[in-house]
C-alpha cells in the first residue's frame, strides 16, 4: 500500500474525490485545510485509478494532475500507483496483471495516442530479459491498448516497460471455491415465489408493491423441478422481517421472518437443497432499515440526540439521510463500529443456518475494508463458502484484487446483451464484451456473474414482449450460458415469464416482479428445454466453463466463436440476419462434429450449419475419435519417426514420443550445484509451475507419445 494525497486548490465549498479509488458515485470527502485547499489522503495498493473531482456538483478533471484516461465517453483523470510514466500505462496490477483460470497470465497496456512510441513489455527470466508478444486489443480517445500472455509465470514475476521497471507483481493465492465457476445461479424474489401449499389465483398479482405470500417452504417444494433444470445454487433475497415485500429494508436483521416459515423452515430448505446438490446464497442487505428496527425508530424519533445516532447516516448539515428518495429507512454508517459488529452478527447467524455463502447487496456502498474481513470471517468458518457481490461499478478489479469479493455482477455484460437483443442486432456485440472483459479486470469465467435480468429491472422478456421479438428469448440464454461468466437466471426466465401490464411506467419493476408460475399456458415449456438443455451442457463442458474465447467471425448478424480447454472444443453459432444462411465450420483439426444443441429453425449437418432468420447452434468439436483410438495414433507416429531416419529429414515429421514433465521448480533442498537452480529460484520467489494452458497446448503431441514421465 502507497498513501497517496490528493489536493483541489481551486474556491470551493465542498469538493470529493470520485472514481476507481472507491467508486463514481460514492466518492471520498475532501477536507478544507488552513491554506484554503481540499486534501484527502487514501492508501492504494499498486494500479492505475481512473478519477474526477466533484468540485460544488460540477465533474472536472484533477487541475493538478495532466494525465488522463477515457473510460467509456468520458475522459477522466489517471493517479498511477508504482507504475509506469507516460506515453504507457501499466502497472503490475490488475487489470494491467490478471491470473487466469488456466493459469497464464494475460497482459495489458495501454500507448499515449499519438505518441508514436512503440510498446514493449519484457519480463525477467533467469539472468536476462524475455519480450512478451503484443496484440492490439482496442483502441479509446486517449489510448491504443495491446494485451499480451504469459503461459506460465512464478508467484512473482518483474516486468519491464520499454526500458523503464522492474514493475514486481506478486501472485496472491485463490480463494475462490471451485464450485462456483461451474455454477448455475437462480435468483428467488422470495415473496413471489411460491407459497406453502398450492394457492387458487396465485399467479395473478399486477403491480401490487404488497406482500404476496411466498413461503421458503413453497422453495423447498420446488428444489426437484430446480435441479432438474440444471439449477446449483439459489440465491434468495433477504428473509428477515421488514417493512416491504422485498425485505431489503430490515426491521431485524438477525432472525428469519416467521411469515417465510421462520428458522424451521429455513433451515429445512438448505438442508433439503443441499441434498440435492444445491448450495444457498443469501442476499446481505445492510444499506437501510425499516422504520420499525428499535434503532431507526429512536433516531427517527429524537434525531441526533438518539444514542443510537452513530449508527446511521447524516449529512454534512445534520439531516437524517435516507435510502432512495423515502423518508423512513435510515442509511446505516457502515463504517461505524456498531454497524460493523451488526454486519459480524448477521453473517455468523446465517453461516450457522448452514448456508454457502453470501450475494452482497450494494457491495460498492459497503467499505472495502469490511467487506475484506467480511469474507475473512465467512471463510475462516466456511473455506468454501462464496461471497458474490452485486456490483454496479465496472472496475471490479478494484474489489477482486483487494479480495473483497470472489465474483461480482457484470452490469457492463447486462447492457451490451440486452440492448443487442432488443435491437435485434449483433454488430460490435462480441468486440463490446471482449473489451469490457479487459477493463473490468479479474477472469470473467470465474468472476463475472452475468444475467440478462434482474429483480431490479424490467424483464428481457418484457423488453422484447414489446417489440414483437419474444423468439429472441432462446438466443439470449443461448448467449448467457455459451459466452465466459457464471450465468444467473431470474426466477421464471425459464419459463419465459413478462408482463404485459397496459398501465407499466418506465424503470417500474414491480410488475415484472409477478409470482412463479409452475403449471398452465403462462409457462413457455419448449424455452425450458432450451435452457435446461444449456445449463446442463454447461455444467459437464470444462470448455464453456474454463475455455478460452476465440472470436471466429463476427460481421453483419452472424457471430461465431469458439470455446476451448482441455482437448475439448465448442462451437457456437448465432444470426440475427433477416434471411437464411449456411455457415461452414470445416476444421481439418478437429473433424469430429456432435450437434448440442439447435434453436430457432437451425439445422446441423456435420460441420455445416444452416440458420434461419433468428437462429443458432452450438456444436461439440474433437480432434480424435474417442480414447480407444489413442494407441493407433501413437504407433503410426512410431512408424513416421523411423521413416524420418530412414529418410534423414531435416524437418522430421513425427512427433515427439516421450515427454518428462516437471510439475513445478519449487524445492525445498539446498543443493549448491542444482543444475535446474530449483532451490535458489524457489528462495527468490521465482520457481514456476506448470500451468493446464501449456498442458492443454501439448494434447495433440501426447496422444501420439509412447512415454511421459512426470517429476515432482
Amino acid at each position: 500500500m502507497k498513501r497517496v494525497t490528493f489536493v483541489f486548490a481551486g474556491p470551493a465549498e465542498r469538493v470529493s474525490l470520485q472514481g476507481e479509488t472507491s467508486d463514481f458515485r460514492n466518492g471520498i470527502p475532501m477536507d478544507r485545510r488552513e491554506d484554503g485547499a481540499f486534501y484527502t489522503e487514501v492508501d492504494l495498493p499498486p494500479g492505475a485509478y481512473a478519477y474526477k473531482l466533484l468540485v460544488d456538483d460540477h465533474w472536472v478533471l484533477d487541475p493538478a494532475n495532466p494525465r488522463t484516461v477515457q473510460l467509456g465517453e468520458h475522459v477522466n483523470s489517471v493517479r498511477v500507483v508504482d507504475g509506469t510514466g507516460e506515453p504507457f500505462l501499466f502497472a503490475p496490477a490488475p487489470p494491467f496483471v490478471e491470473i487466469l483460470v488456466d493459469g497464464s497470465v494475460r497482459l495489458l497496456m495501454g500507448v499515449r495516442s499519438g505518441s508514436g512510441a512503440t510498446p514493449r513489455l519484457q519480463v525477467e527470466e533467469g539472468e536476462g530479459l524475455r519480450d512478451v508478444p503484443l496484440a492490439p486489443a482496442f483502441e479509446d480517445g486517449t489510448h491504443a491498448w495491446f494485451v499480451g500472455e504469459l503461459g506460465a509465470a512464478s508467484d512473482r514475476v518483474a516486468f519491464h516497460v520499454s526500458g523503464s521497471g522492474p514493475f514486481v507483481h506478486q501472485r496472491r493465492r485463490d480463494r475462490t471455491p471451485s464450485w462456483l465457476r461451474s455454477a448455475v445461479l437462480y435468483a428467488v424474489f422470495v415473496d413471489r415465489f411460491r407459497p406453502a401449499e398450492p394457492q387458487n389465483g396465485w399467479e395473478i398479482a399486477g403491480r401490487t408493491t404488497a406482500r404476496w405470500g411466498g413461503h421458503l417452504r413453497g422453495i423447498e417444494r420446488s428444489l426437484d423441478e430446480l435441479a432438474e433444470a440444471g439449477v446449483t445454487c439459489l440465491y434468495l433475497t433477504p428473509v428477515h422481517p421488514a417493512a416491504s415485500a422485498h425485505r431489503y429494508d430490515f426491521e431485524d436483521p438477525l432472525a428469519v421472518d416467521p411469515l417465510l416459515g421462520g428458522e424451521v423452515a429455513y433451515r429445512a430448505l438448505v438442508e433439503a437443497a443441499h441434498a440435492r446438490g444445491i448450495r444457498v446464497l443469501q442476499d446481505l442487505a445492510l444499506s437501510h432499515a425499516s422504520p420499525t428496527y428499535p434503532p431507526a425508530a429512536d433516531v427517527l424519533k429524537n434525531g441526533a440526540r438518539s444514542a443510537h445516532a452513530g449508527l446511521f447516516q447524516w449529512s454534512a448539515s445534520g439531516a437524517l439521510l435516507h435510502y432512495g428518495t423515502r423518508t423512513d429507512a435510515p442509511l446505516l454508517d457502515l463504517r461505524s463500529e456498531t454497524a460493523r459488529t451488526l454486519a459480524f452478527a448477521v453473517v455468523d447467524a446465517f453461516l450457522a443456518r448452514g448456508v454457502d455463502g453470501f450475494r452482497v447487496d450494494m457491495a460498492a456502498e459497503v467499505p472495502l475494508p469490511l467487506l475484506v474481513a467480511l469474507r475473512d470471517r465467512v471463510q475462516r468458518v466456511r473455506p468454501d463458502a462464496a461471497m458474490v457481490g452485486e456490483l454496479v461499478p465496472n472496475h471490479a478489479w478494484r474489489w477482486l484484487e483487494a479480495e473483497a469479493l470472489d465474483a461480482a455482477t457484470d452490469f457492463g455484460a447486462f447492457e451490451i446483451l440486452r440492448r443487442a437483443l432488443v435491437r435485434g442486432s449483433l454488430q460490435g456485440v462480441a468486440r463490446a464484451l471482449m473489451e469490457g472483459d479487459l477493463r473490468r479486470g479479474g477472469d470473467a469465467r470465474t468472476s463475472a456473474v452475468r444475467f440478462v435480468s434482474t429483480h431490479d429491472h424490467v424483464r428481457l422478456a418484457t423488453l422484447l414482449s414489446r417489440e414483437g421479438a419474444l423468439h429472441r428469448l432462446p438466443l439470449a440464454y443461448l448467449l448467457l450460458f455459451t459466452l465466459p461468466g457464471i450465468p444467473m437466471l431470474l426466477y421464471g426466465e425459464e419459463v419465459g415469464l413478462f408482463s404485459s401490464a397496459a398501465d407499466e411506467e418506465p424503470e417500474d419493476a414491480w410488475p415484472d416482479r409477478m409470482p412463479m408460475v409452475f403449471e398452465g399456458v403462462l409457462r413457455n415449456e419448449d424455452l425450458r428445454r432450451v435452457v435446461r438443455t444449456l445449463a446442463h451442457l454447461r455444467r459437464r463442458s470444462r470448455a464453456l466453463t474454463e475455455g478460452t474465447l476465440e472470436l471466429v467471425h463476427d460481421e453483419g448478424e452472424l457471430l461465431v466463436f469458439r470455446r476451448a480447454a482441455a482437448g475439448e472444443v465448442v462451437d457456437v453459432v448465432i444470426s440475427l440476419a433477416d434471411g437464411p444462411r449456411t455457415v461452414d465450420l470445416e476444421d481439418d483439426a478437429l473433424p469430429y462434429v456432435r450437434t448440442e444443441l439447435l434453436v430457432g429453425g437451425a439445422t446441423a449437418e456435420g460441420a455445416s450449419v444452416t440458420l434461419l432468420p433468428q437462429s443458432g447452434a452450438v456444436l461439440g468439436r474433437s480432434a480424435r475419435e474417442p480414447a480407444a483410438d489413442i494407441a493407433p495414433r501413437a504407433r503410426r507416429n512410431l512408424a513416421v519417426l523411423v521413416e524420418d531416419f530412414q529418410q534423414a529429414r531435416e524437418t522430421p515429421l513425427a512427433r515427439p514420443v516421450r515427454f518428462d514433465f516437471a510439475v513445478t521448480e519449487r524445492c525445498n533442498l539446498a543443493c549448491l550445484h542444482c543444475i535446474t537452480h530449483a532451490p535458489t529460484r524457489t528462495r527468490e520467489g521465482t520457481a514456476r509451475t506448470l500451468t493446464p494452458r501449456i498442458v492443454d497446448a501439448l494434447r495433440d503431441d501426447r496422444s501420439a507419445s509412447t512415454m511421459r514421465g512426470v517429476s515432482v
